[in-house]
């Protein structure tokens, strides 16, 4: 559980949608997310890196968890929730203005 009230899972599709909402409002609307990625890439707003850290927070996480109804293995939660704090400081980052976004780590 994320803050003892969110489930991890909820989570993870929250924050996908707040990033491409962000995406869509800076490259615009059309396009699905590798699309977007490229886009904003291109436009300089982020590194390779963060480009690669959306791509397998939505590969690795969300659509496993979306379209494979995967749960997520106890053991992996460390490494998902590390993840997440990525994403959310790079969503943080766009929603500000700063870029080029970098992966944070």
């Amino acid at each position: 559980m994320l803050g003892g009230e969110v489930a991890t899972e909820v989570a993870i599709e929250e924050l996908h949608t707040g990033a491409e909402g962000i995406l869509r409002t800076l490259v615009g609307p059309r396009g699905n997310w590798p699309t977007l990625l490229k886009r904003a890439d291109r436009a300089g707003l982020l590194t390779p890196g963060a480009v690669a850290k959306f791509g397998r927070f939505n590969a690795e996480r969300r659509n496993r968890l979306k379209h494979q109804c995967e749960v997520i293995p106890a053991a992996d939660m460390d490494a998902v929730r590390d993840l997440m704090d990525d994403v959310m400081a790079m969503i943080e980052h766009l929603g500000e203005g700063r870029f080029p976004v970098d992966d944070p780590r």
